[in-house]
């Protein structure tokens, strides 16, 4: 909500649309920095999210919406599929996934978004 609420309206007047995107999209990676596992990859996911989610908002004028977006992407990647949510562990789920060692991060999201 940090980022797509009044500082999302805000940078994209003061710049352009596409800067405020990318710069407020950056912020919102850079704020998962902390997550467990974090890698350039998983932050280069969280930029093009934070883009999406943007681009919903500016659309759709609903901060509930991008809020909602996001807690069910977590609650679902949590409690449903089971994998790991910015590094914390899953915990119980209704599937569960197997994982390989030897998978590229690329292919599997690396660890902050593999089961542990």
């Amino acid at each position: 909500m940090v980022t797509r609420g009044w500082l999302l309206q805000t940078v994209t007047s003061k710049l352009n649309l596409s800067w405020g995107i990318a710069i407020l999209s950056s912020l919102f990676s850079i704020l998962h920095l902390g997550n467990q596992g974090v890698t350039a990859l998983s932050l280069i996911s969280i930029i093009l999210v934070g883009v999406l989610m943007a681009l919903y908002m500016l659309k759709t004028d609903n901060i509930w919406g991008v809020a909602s977006l996001h807690g069910a992407w977590n609650f679902t990647q949590g409690n449903l599929v089971g994998v790991a949510v910015s590094g914390q562990n899953a915990g119980d789920s209704l599937l569960r996934f197997p994982t390989k060692s030897g998978v590229p991060d690329w292919l599997s999201g690396g660890a902050l978004w593999s089961r542990r």
